[in-house]
Formats: structure tokens, C-alpha cells, sequence
């Protein structure tokens, strides 16, 4: 029992020790407040629904003209698609290439 007791009391003392190492450096790496909120500037790789807006007018002018000429002949139906990765292989020059097909 004294044994256990003894064990109990080192392992005890080596964590109180151990918390008050860490405590100093704990708080000289502590990040300041004023550091975590700033702002990131803006990529030019980011597109938000203005810029899509924007590009869906310039792209698909030609397809909704098209779209407008067919005004009386019933109901509209679009084709929705989705493309389903196959594979990938090199080629003897070390190029690869990737197949699609579309559901």
C-alpha cells in the first residue's frame, strides 16, 4: 500500500512540475488577438457569383438568344451531366492522360 501511495505522489509531483515548465512557455508563444482577425486580401484565383454572373452573360449570350427563339414550343428540359473520373496512364514519352464519361 505504501508503495502505491509513494507512486501515486511522484506521479503527481511530475505533473505539477511539468505544468509549470510549460506554463512560461506556453504564454511567450501565445498569439495576440489583433493577429487572428485581420483580413486576407482578396485572390485573383477566387471567383464570387458576380464574377460567375458576369462570365454565364458573356459566355452564354448566343445559347440563351437561341433559347428565347423557341418561346411556344412546350416546356424546356435541360440536360444535367456529370463527369465520372476513369483512369489515368503514361504514355511511352511519360505523358498521361485521364478518361471521363459522362453520366
Amino acid at each position: 500500500m505504501k508503495k502505491i501511495v509513494l507512486l501515486v505522489g511522484v506521479v503527481v509531483a511530475a505533473f505539477l512540475i511539468f505544468q509549470v515548465t510549460q506554463k512560461g512557455e506556453v504564454e511567450e508563444t501565445a498569439v495576440p488577438k489583433a493577429a487572428t482577425s485581420q483580413q486576407t486580401e482578396r485572390s485573383e484565383a477566387t471567383c464570387t457569383n458576380r464574377d460567375l454572373n458576369e462570365l454565364d452573360q458573356v459566355t452564354y449570350s448566343h445559347h440563351k438568344e437561341l433559347m428565347e427563339d423557341l418561346t411556344g414550343e412546350g416546356e424546356r428540359v435541360r440536360k444535367s451531366t456529370q463527369k465520372v473520373f476513369v483512369g489515368a496512364s503514361l504514355n511511352e514519352d511519360g505523358r498521361s492522360w485521364s478518361g471521363y464519361f459522362e453520366k
